[in-house]
Order: C-alpha cells, then structure tokens, then sequence
C-alpha cells in the first residue's frame, strides 16, 4: 500500500505570542445594604428591645457592654461608631469617654478588623437612661455602607429590673466561612436575652468491667452537669447572632438572673448565693433542643443544652 504525502499550505498562520499570567487578587465583601420596610413591626407588635444595665462599672454581673466588630477592604477605608438618641439626634463614639475604640489595625494577625465596645455605664452616667441604637458607617473605596442595631434599653440595674434575663459572653478566635476572621486574641462578646438558664442535671460516664464472679468492677467514673438555656420571644436576627456565632466561642460564659432559679441541697438558698453559683458559668454548647415560632409573631422561643466546659470531677481506681 502506497501513502501519498502532499504537504499542505497555511495561509493563515498563528502569530507566536506569549503565554498570559495572572496575579491573584485579593478578595472582600461589601456590607449588604438593608432596604427599608414599607411597614413598622410596632404596628403588630412591641419593637424588640435589648436590655442593657449600668452600675458602678465594676461588677460586670451589673455592668452591661456591647462590642461591635467590622472588616475593611484596605487600610485607606474608615469606619464611624455613632450613638442613636432616643429622639434621633447622633453623637459621634469617643475612646475613653463612651467606651474602648479599637482602631483599625488594633490586631496585628488582622489588621483591616476595627471595632468598638460601648460601655453602657458610661452612656448611662452621660445622657441618663433610655433606648439607644448605634448606628455604623463604613467607608469603603469612597462608599458609604449605613447599619443601625436593634435597640439597647439602658437603665439602672437592679434584681427586679434583671429578673427573667440571661447574660451570654464568650471569647471568639478562629476564622467563620464566609464571615470574619477573629484576631488570635480573641474578641469579647455579650449579648443578653430574655430568658432562664439552669436545670443543671447529672450525666454520668462509666467505665466498668465483669470480673470472674460477674461482678461489676469500677474502672473508671466521670459525673458532669447538663443544663438548658431557654430563650423567650427573640427576633431571628437575635437568634441566629447566638446559634451561628456566639454559642460557637471559644470560652463561653451564662449568667442567669432570675432570683429563684434553683434549689440546691432541700433548702432555698439566698439571691447571693444564686447570683455566686450562675455567675459566668463556663459552658459549651451540645445542640438546639428546640425551637417554636408561632405564627403571626416575629418572635420565637428556643431552647439549647449546654455542659461543663472542664470535666474534671473523675474518680478512678
């Protein structure tokens, strides 16, 4: 068999080039504007308000402080914390004098995260009680992004006006998918909600083996407590802040508030002695236990479990 080769013209042939590169650039997310509802939830229901106390801005149990954290896009953006009054008006978030600013670059591992931690003590002895929003604008490549917060109802504290409350901090490290990436420091949060913490119940971890005569020979025993968060009639917006962020600290802490909260040893003990035992107890979360949200409210109830953070009552043989 007989191949015939003819070689065949190009006409048009490919002018050599260079092969293209690219330079990978870095990435941010704009903060989502928020369009204005043609309605007013106050029309249906009373406006969702945070309780926040102030004493003597000692005792943190009685002291109450909201921090607020954003990511810029570079080092030329800004950003500006401004107090909401009760009538409208605003006032620019001073260091110092209504809290701790903390200035762009204030975390070396992040230096585009800034932030402020209002002292509501300092608000209170100010301007006097009332209900505060604060209002964060960022400027970003020469844009404005506006956000306003819920609403802070700041008073005195005292039992009565904390009766039926839950204080929740914590520590928040490590970097959230698609969120902000926390300083290796660790940045304070608190949140307080309506609701009741406690019911402490005992689960026990044994380690046991049969010996020869069937007998059950202790190895080893671990007790620890359980206890359960019950949040009552908090918008989504509230909800989520907690289940998809703060309940995920790295050093969570509960304070419960209500003054009858438990019976320890057959005998009622004293609101001090209440007040010592719930104070900043160390947790951390196991699950959602349940969540209702009736309809035609904007409010819904849920309930977590939380355990001891350090499980160090063992005995062992």
């Amino acid at each position: 068999m007989a191949i015939n080769e003819q070689p065949l013209n190009n006409d048009r042939p490919m002018a050599a080039t260079e092969l293209a590169c690219k330079i990978e650039a870095p990435t941010f997310s704009l903060p989502n504007p928020v369009d204005p509802l043609p309605f007013c939830f106050c029309d249906y229901q009373c406006e969702y308000k945070e309780k926040a106390f102030a004493d003597d801005g000692v005792d943190n149990y009685k002291n109450d402080s909201t921090p607020l954290l954003v990511a810029l896009s570079s080092g030329s953006d800004s950003v500006f914390f401004r107090l909401v009054f009760p009538d409208g008006s605003k006032l620019l978030l001073e260091d110092g004098t209504h809290g701790i600013e903390y200035g762009l670059g204030f975390a070396s591992d992040q230096p585009l995260l800034a932030g402020f931690l209002v002292q509501w003590w300092k608000i209170f002895d100010l301007f006097g009680g009332g209900d505060y929003q604060i209002e964060v604008t960022q400027n970003i490549s020469g844009n404005d992004f506006v956000s306003m917060t819920h609403k802070y109802k700041v008073m005195k504290y005292s039992v009565l006006a904390a009766k039926g409350t839950v204080k929740v901090q914590g520590s928040q490290t490590g970097c959230f998918e698609n969120g902000l990436d926390y300083p290796a420091a660790g940045w304070y949060q608190s949140i307080r909600v309506p609701g009741f913490f406690g019911n402490p119940e005992k689960v026990y971890e044994l380690t046991n083996y049969p010996n020869t005569n069937r007998r059950v020979t202790q190895i080893q025993d671990r007790v620890n407590n359980e206890y359960t968060l019950s949040i009552r009639g908090v918008p989504l917006s509230i909800r989520d802040k907690l289940a998809d962020n703060a309940f995920l600290a790295n050093d969570l802490d509960i304070s419960d508030y209500n003054p009858l909260n438990v019976m320890t040893n057959g005998m009622t003990e004293s609101y001090e002695g209440l007040r010592t035992q719930f104070k900043r107890n160390n947790v951390a979360l196991i699950e959602e236990s349940g969540a209702d949200n009736p309809e035609g409210s904007v409010y819904g109830f849920y309930e977590y479990r939380f355990e001891d953070r350090i499980k160090n009552k063992i005995k062992r043989n």
